[in-house]
């Protein structure tokens, strides 16, 4: 639990940042009505809040803290959108858990949380057809951004914070 009010504000700030930079990688693939724009903010918080607990960084209980932070603070009292990112962070959850459990199937999970992070409210696990529904050129030059940016750039933004916790 996060004893500290002031504390917790700052982590749903940062990263709230951080979800830009992660928008960044998968801009040029976003596929979604300009009306659900904000959803790219609620998947990449909820997918950066899995990675977090799967690092052993935040517990489940912080993660569901800073859901309910964030959204507070920024969105206000909408129920909708703090399920939208706790599924989201329950998606990407299992998938980042099944990376951690079993390497060998990193580029199945790479293609379905690429394909996923490029298409905000999906969570496509891809149980009915082929994960391929992109180039696997694609796949894996999103997935070595992706691990640039939560190896680099996350503990940049988010440890100086996580160490106040």
């Amino acid at each position: 639990m996060i004893e500290k009010p002031h504390i917790l504000m700052e982590l749903c700030d940062a990263i709230g940042f951080c979800c830009g930079g992660l928008a960044s990688i998968f801009k040029d693939d976003y596929q979604f009505q300009w009306k659900d724009r904000d959803n790219v903010v609620f998947e990449n918080f909820g997918f950066i809040l899995a990675f977090l607990c799967v690092k052993n960084s935040l517990s489940y209980d912080e993660a569901g803290e800073c859901i309910a932070c964030f959204i507070g603070l920024n969105v206000g009292n909408d129920k909708e959108k703090a399920e939208f990112i706790a599924k989201s962070f329950q998606f990407y959850l299992k998938h980042l858990q099944d990376v951690e459990n079993d390497p060998k199937k990193t580029f199945w999970i790479a293609s379905i949380i690429t394909y996923n992070l490029a298409k905000p409210g999906i969570w496509d696990g891809f149980d009915k057809a082929l994960p391929l529904h992109q180039s696997a050129i694609t796949i894996i030059e999103q997935w070595l951004a992706l691990q640039s940016f939560l190896y680099e750039e996350l503990p940049k933004q988010l440890m100086p914070i996580l160490g106040k916790l």
